[in-house]
Protein backbone atom coordinates (compact mmCIF):
# COMPACT_ATOMS: atom_id res chain seq x y z
CA UNK A 1 0.00 0.00 0.00
CA UNK A 2 1.20 3.31 -0.46
CA UNK A 3 0.57 6.39 1.36
CA UNK A 4 1.49 10.31 1.55
CA UNK A 5 2.53 12.60 4.36
CA UNK A 6 2.10 15.86 3.70
CA UNK A 7 3.58 19.09 5.69
CA UNK A 8 2.81 22.80 4.63
CA UNK A 9 4.37 25.99 4.58
CA UNK A 10 3.51 29.17 3.34
CA UNK A 11 5.57 29.01 0.58
CA UNK A 12 6.16 25.18 0.02
CA UNK A 13 4.49 21.82 0.59
CA UNK A 14 6.47 19.07 1.69
CA UNK A 15 5.56 15.37 0.36
CA UNK A 16 6.74 12.15 1.34
CA UNK A 17 5.48 9.00 -0.87
CA UNK A 18 6.39 5.77 1.14
CA UNK A 19 4.94 2.32 0.33
CA UNK A 20 4.72 -0.85 3.00
CA UNK A 21 4.80 -4.34 1.06
CA UNK A 22 5.54 -7.80 2.36
CA UNK A 23 7.85 -9.59 0.91
CA UNK A 24 9.20 -13.48 1.70
CA UNK A 25 6.83 -12.92 5.10
CA UNK A 26 8.20 -9.93 6.22
CA UNK A 27 7.01 -6.46 6.24
CA UNK A 28 9.33 -3.87 4.30
CA UNK A 29 8.85 0.06 3.93
CA UNK A 30 10.22 2.09 0.62
CA UNK A 31 10.24 5.92 0.28
CA UNK A 32 9.50 6.62 -3.39
CA UNK A 33 9.35 10.08 -3.52
CA UNK A 34 10.57 13.16 -1.34
CA UNK A 35 9.31 16.20 -2.85
CA UNK A 36 8.32 19.58 -2.41
CA UNK A 37 5.72 21.88 -4.11
CA UNK A 38 6.70 25.40 -4.68
CA UNK A 39 3.94 27.81 -3.71
CA UNK A 40 3.64 30.57 -6.41
CA UNK A 41 3.42 33.74 -4.89
CA UNK A 42 2.52 35.78 -8.00
CA UNK A 43 -0.93 34.08 -8.00
CA UNK A 44 -3.65 35.27 -5.67
CA UNK A 45 -4.10 33.10 -2.94
CA UNK A 46 -7.66 31.51 -4.71
CA UNK A 47 -5.37 30.84 -7.70
CA UNK A 48 -2.54 29.18 -5.31
CA UNK A 49 -5.20 27.18 -3.26
CA UNK A 50 -6.47 25.56 -6.80
CA UNK A 51 -3.03 25.10 -7.70
CA UNK A 52 -1.88 23.03 -4.85
CA UNK A 53 -5.20 21.40 -5.25
CA UNK A 54 -5.06 20.15 -8.57
CA UNK A 55 -1.33 19.20 -8.08
CA UNK A 56 -1.95 17.20 -5.47
CA UNK A 57 -4.62 15.30 -7.18
CA UNK A 58 -2.55 14.17 -9.95
CA UNK A 59 0.59 13.12 -7.59
CA UNK A 60 -1.91 11.14 -5.55
CA UNK A 61 -3.17 9.66 -9.04
CA UNK A 62 0.68 9.07 -10.23
CA UNK A 63 1.67 7.26 -7.75
CA UNK A 64 -1.67 5.32 -6.48
CA UNK A 65 -1.69 6.60 -3.11
CA UNK A 66 -4.44 5.33 -0.92
CA UNK A 67 -3.92 6.51 2.64
CA UNK A 68 -2.93 10.08 3.77
CA UNK A 69 -1.70 12.39 6.23
CA UNK A 70 -1.19 16.31 6.64
CA UNK A 71 0.94 17.50 9.42
CA UNK A 72 -1.21 20.16 10.53
CA UNK A 73 0.22 23.95 12.73
CA UNK A 74 0.78 23.38 16.44
CA UNK A 75 -1.62 25.66 18.34
CA UNK A 76 0.00 28.63 18.70
CA UNK A 77 -0.66 32.38 20.53
CA UNK A 78 1.57 33.46 17.66
CA UNK A 79 -0.97 34.34 14.85
CA UNK A 80 0.66 35.99 11.67
CA UNK A 81 0.27 36.10 8.10
CA UNK A 82 2.48 32.56 7.33
CA UNK A 83 0.75 30.72 9.68
CA UNK A 84 -2.62 31.68 8.25
CA UNK A 85 -1.27 30.93 4.88
CA UNK A 86 -0.31 27.68 5.71
CA UNK A 87 -3.74 27.08 7.61
CA UNK A 88 -5.73 28.18 3.79
CA UNK A 89 -2.85 25.52 2.10
CA UNK A 90 -3.54 22.62 4.74
CA UNK A 91 -7.26 23.47 4.25
CA UNK A 92 -7.40 23.08 0.59
CA UNK A 93 -5.63 20.22 1.18
CA UNK A 94 -7.56 18.28 3.45
CA UNK A 95 -10.46 19.15 1.16
CA UNK A 96 -9.28 17.45 -1.47
CA UNK A 97 -8.04 14.18 0.74
CA UNK A 98 -11.65 13.85 1.75
CA UNK A 99 -13.08 13.88 -1.78
CA UNK A 100 -10.42 11.86 -4.29
CA UNK A 101 -9.14 8.20 -4.78
CA UNK A 102 -7.62 8.53 -1.04
CA UNK A 103 -9.27 5.18 1.13
CA UNK A 104 -8.18 6.80 4.27
CA UNK A 105 -6.57 10.29 5.89
CA UNK A 106 -5.49 11.85 8.88
CA UNK A 107 -4.74 15.41 9.89
CA UNK A 108 -3.22 16.04 12.86
CA UNK A 109 -0.12 16.87 14.80
CA UNK A 110 2.34 14.83 16.65
CA UNK A 111 0.15 13.53 18.92
CA UNK A 112 -1.64 12.09 16.44
CA UNK A 113 1.40 10.70 14.37
CA UNK A 114 2.50 9.83 17.93
CA UNK A 115 -0.55 7.59 18.62
CA UNK A 116 -0.61 5.92 14.92
CA UNK A 117 2.76 5.39 15.12
CA UNK A 118 2.40 3.43 19.06
CA UNK A 119 4.39 5.26 20.41
CA UNK A 120 4.52 8.76 22.20
CA UNK A 121 5.04 12.50 21.14
CA UNK A 122 8.39 12.75 22.90
CA UNK A 123 9.66 10.10 20.66
CA UNK A 124 8.00 11.86 17.45
CA UNK A 125 9.53 15.16 18.17
CA UNK A 126 12.50 13.41 18.62
CA UNK A 127 12.70 12.13 15.26
CA UNK A 128 11.08 15.12 13.54
CA UNK A 129 13.87 17.41 15.15
CA UNK A 130 16.26 14.99 14.06
CA UNK A 131 17.43 14.03 17.37
CA UNK A 132 16.96 10.34 16.92
CA UNK A 133 16.94 8.39 13.13
CA UNK A 134 13.72 7.19 12.49
CA UNK A 135 13.29 3.59 11.76
CA UNK A 136 17.27 3.17 11.69
CA UNK A 137 17.18 5.31 8.82
CA UNK A 138 21.41 6.45 8.58
CA UNK A 139 20.98 9.15 6.29
CA UNK A 140 18.17 11.15 8.91
CA UNK A 141 19.87 14.01 9.21
CA UNK A 142 20.39 14.43 5.49
CA UNK A 143 17.05 15.19 5.22
CA UNK A 144 15.49 18.90 6.17
CA UNK A 145 12.80 19.01 9.03
CA UNK A 146 9.82 19.62 6.93
CA UNK A 147 11.23 16.52 5.02
CA UNK A 148 11.32 14.59 8.45
CA UNK A 149 8.13 15.41 9.64
CA UNK A 150 6.25 14.45 5.42
CA UNK A 151 8.65 11.35 5.93
CA UNK A 152 7.07 10.76 9.73
CA UNK A 153 3.45 11.10 8.66
CA UNK A 154 3.88 9.45 5.46
CA UNK A 155 4.67 6.46 7.73
CA UNK A 156 2.25 7.04 10.18
CA UNK A 157 -0.44 7.08 7.53
CA UNK A 158 0.10 3.81 6.54
CA UNK A 159 -0.94 2.79 10.00
CA UNK A 160 -4.56 3.83 9.29
CA UNK A 161 -6.77 1.34 10.76
CA UNK A 162 -4.70 -0.99 12.06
Amino acid sequence: MKAIGIRARAKKIVYCVVEEKEENGEIYCYIHATEKLIVPQALKMPDRLSYIRTSFESIIKEYGVKNAGIRIAEMSNKVNSSIIERTYLEGVIQELLSNCSVNKYFSGRKNTAAKLLKTDQKTISSYMDGKTAFYGFEDWNDYSKEEREAIVIGFASLQIGD
